[in-house]
């Protein structure tokens, strides 16, 4: 399984997500924030 593609995505005020998908079609989701 290789990564392929991050994606972040910023909503105010402060947090952020990150989207990550592999070459074997998974994606997930991570998100951090205060």
């Amino acid at each position: 399984m290789k990564i392929t593609k991050l994606t972040t995505y910023r909503l105010p005020p402060r947090w952020m997500f990150l989207k990550i998908e592999t070459d074997e079609g998974g994606c997930w989701l991570g998100r951090a924030g205060d």
